[in-house]
């Protein structure tokens, strides 16, 4: 009927932490082999519509967004050529959500030094076109502050210019407004600022506070 990946988010936090800390929705993408057969499914369970076109089903424990292929926002956006089914990793705004499990083949897809920038926490953009901004964001900065991220040059660029365009109270509104849970506080997010405001261009930037050890250490 379809070929079916189960697609970022799950997948990374299970290499990062295994299942039991996965919070967040499952992205499942599928390849139907009748054009119409997705469609036909979500009317007749009466699946709810997202605003990009999928599905949102939900479980007991989890909520799960179904989506198509080929309505995948980059390609739908030609941001990416829908060349194969490697081409979905090239749709994601970080890298670490680049990753996909073929349930069909029973592979997992991502590109080779994808679980080594994972181990190094090294967090970076993959794809800067994306419909939503502040949301990368906010996302990034969760990663920094729950995950200890450490941003390549590309994404600390984009982290400081948000920085430059956006006050720290509308950044506070939208984290009020559309985080699950709350992870920045007012004092946390001026010091984000100030970090962002000292980068020199170094490479696997680390936002973290510095121990008094760290501080004293001898390279």
């Amino acid at each position: 009927m379809a070929e079916v990946y189960v697609f970022g988010g799950l997948l990374r936090d299970l290499a990062l932490y295994g299942g039991a800390n996965f919070s967040s929705d499952v992205d499942i993408v599928v390849v139907p082999h009748e054009g119409a057969a997705i469609e036909a499914i979500a009317k007749k369970f009466q699946f709810k519509k997202n605003k990009f076109g999928g599905y949102r089903l939900a479980s007991s424990r989890w909520l799960f967004d179904v989506w198509e292929f080929d309505k995948t926002w980059a390609f739908v956006e030609d941001h990416v050529q829908p060349k194969s089914r490697r081409s979905l990793n090239e749709t994601t705004f970080f890298n670490w959500d680049a990753v996909f499990y073929d349930l069909r083949s029973n592979q997992i897809v991502c590109a080779e030094h994808y679980f080594d920038q994972l181990a190094n926490l090294s967090l970076d953009i993959n794809l800067e076109h994306n419909p939503n901004t502040m949301g990368m964001f906010m996302r990034a900065l969760r990663f920094i502050e729950q995950d200890h991220a450490r941003t390549e040059p590309r994404l600390t660029k984009f982290i400081a210019d948000v920085f430059d365009s956006e006050a720290n109270s509308s950044i506070l509104l939208y984290h009020a407004e559309h985080s699950k849970a709350a992870f920045l506080s007012a004092e946390r997010l001026q010091g984000l600022r100030a970090k962002a405001q000292s980068w020199e261009g170094q490479t696997c930037y680390n936002w973290r506070k510095q121990t008094q050890l760290e501080m004293f250490a001898i390279d």
